[in-house]
Parts: C-alpha cells; sequence; structure tokens
C-alpha cells in the first residue's frame, strides 16, 4: 500500500467532519501560548504558512483553514522528477527520501526544486520527521523509521540521519512488533509520532515514539486506513492519507479529531 504513493499531485477539498479539536485554536489554526500541553520552556515556532505534502512528484501547500491545496512545483532536479517515500521539514528547510534511490535530497520548499543530493546507506525507510533546533537540543535532529524488512532479526529501527553527510545512526527498535506503516512526525512541545503496523494493529497504530531509545507507545490500535502521512503542522498531529483524507489526531490519545478531503493521493508530508 505505501509503495502506491511515493510521489506527488493533486488539489481539491470538501467538507470538514463534525469533530473538532477540544483545545483553543486561533483563526489561523495555531495553538495559543496558554492551552493545554503547551511548553512555555520551549519558544513557540514560527507559524508555517501551510502544510508540505507531495505527491505524483510534486510537491503541495495544504491550507488547514480553508482546506485548500495549491501545487508549489514539482521535486525535481538534473532533469529527474522523484517519487517521494519520506518528506521532512518546513517552509524553510526541506529534505526527502525518494522511492527508487538511496539518496537524501534537499528540496526548496517554495518550489520542489532538488538543491542537493546525499547518498544514505541502503535502508528501507518509510518516514522521515523533523524537530527543530531547541526541541531536543541545540541542533535539529532528522529522524527516520524503517519496516522490518531488511533489517536484523527483522526488527524495525528507529535512525538519526545528518544530512550534512547522509550518514545514518540507529537509535533502537520500535519493539512489540511494530513497523513503520507509513510516516513519522514530530509535534512542537509533545513529541515524536508514528503510524504503525504490527500485533493488534486495526488497520493501524498510531504511537509516540523516544526519541533517544526508538520505543514506540501505542496510542490508540484504531488509526485510519490508508494514512501514509504525518505532520507535526503548527503544534498539532495530522495525518494524510492516499484516499485525500486529512486528518487531525489528538496527541495524547490518537483519537481523530477533525478529517477533511482535498481529493489528492498523498505520499507523505512535512511541517
Amino acid at each position: 500500500m505505501r509503495y502506491l504513493l511515493l510521489v506527488v499531485a493533486g488539489c481539491g477539498f470538501s467538507a470538514r467532519s463534525a469533530a473538532t479539536d477540544d483545545a483553543p485554536h486561533a483563526v489561523d489554526g495555531t495553538v495559543p501560548h496558554d492551552a493545554p500541553g503547551d511548553a512555555s520552556a520551549i519558544d513557540a515556532p514560527k507559524v508555517e504558512p501551510y502544510m508540505l505534502a507531495c505527491t505524483a512528484g510534486t510537491l503541495y501547500g495544504i491550507d488547514i483553514v480553508s482546506q485548500n491545496t495549491t501545487m508549489l512545483g514539482p521535486i525535481a532536479g538534473g532533469g529527474t522528477t522523484f517519487s517521494m517515500f519520506a518528506l521532512a521539514g518546513n517552509s524553510s528547510i526541506l529534505y526527502g527520501i525518494p522511492s527508487t534511490d538511496d539518496k537524501l535530497l534537499q528540496i526548496d520548499p517554495a518550489t520542489g526544486t532538488v538543491l542537493q543530493a546525499r547518498a544514505i546507506t541502503q535502508h528501507d525507510f518509510y518516514g522521515l520527521a523533523y524537530a527543530a533546533a531547541g526541541e531536543l537540543g541545540a541542533e535539529g535532529a532528522w529522524f527516520a523509521g524503517t519496516d522490518n524488512m531488511g533489517e536484523t532479526a527483522n526488527v524495525a529501527h528507529l535512525y538519526t540521519i545528518n544530512p550534512a553527510t547522509g550518514a545514518e545512526t540507529v537509535v533502537g527498535p520500535f519493539g512489540a512488533g511494530l513497523s513503520i506503516a507509513g510516516d513519522l512526525a514530530y509535534v512542537h512541545s509533545r513529541g515524536l509520532y508514528g503510524t504503525f503496523y504490527g500485533p493488534g494493529c486495526n488497520p493501524t497504530c498510531i504511537a509516540s515514539v523516544n526519541p533517544t531509545t526508538g520505543t514506540a507507545i501505542v496510542l490508540t490500535f484504531t488509526g485510519p486506513a490508508n494514512v501514509l502521512s504525518l505532520s507535526g503542522f503548527r503544534g498539532r498531529l495530522w495525518g494524510l492519507s492516499n484516499a485525500g483524507l486529512v486528518y487531525e489526531f489528538d496527541p495524547a490519545t490518537g483519537a481523530t479529531l477533525q478529517s477533511f478531503d482535498t481529493g489528492l493521493a498523498w505520499a507523505d508530508a512535512a511541517n
């Protein structure tokens, strides 16, 4: 299922579901400083203009208020358009892992143009997440996850990637028989999350992930089908499906708070 999407395309939208978030939100979708779950010790990140996502080799921006999508451009460089397995970053810095090459691509978040490519060790990474500087340390951190194919003892792991060199470092196994179903995302002041396959997941699990050990703790065993993309856009947890739906999840329970339809088959998302 995940192989079907590693590209980017389209636009379209439909009505929002009746479910809403219990936490207060400003008109622009940001979480007020005194909202539940806010960590005042971490400076709030800048307000991103739109959520970045891809499908069919094209980068898009999603406006979560109007629920409209805007095509930013093809993810392309050197005469090649790349279908993506993983995407992470924001409107200032963006990286992705294509579906066909063992490379880490630096991508212009405004246009989709590939600025640089670095070789990475061959791993089937199905998720990529970015924790900005100040979240976990003075420097930003890039996380990637695997399914259990090709791994030692068929155990899926969390990794970090150094974008300057492409070097990978194993953090640890997700545990409990879990493997990445689609993606990872870092949510400001909340932490690292992932969508998983594994025992009891029906059809998917949504879990929090310990960024220092890799251990995943399942929040819900009944995550939506085909949600292969996650985003921590504006300090909230979002999931995008290859059927075009965009979900917002409660970061404490994994429950769906709202959803809307964009009409696009999403391959991956960033913040």
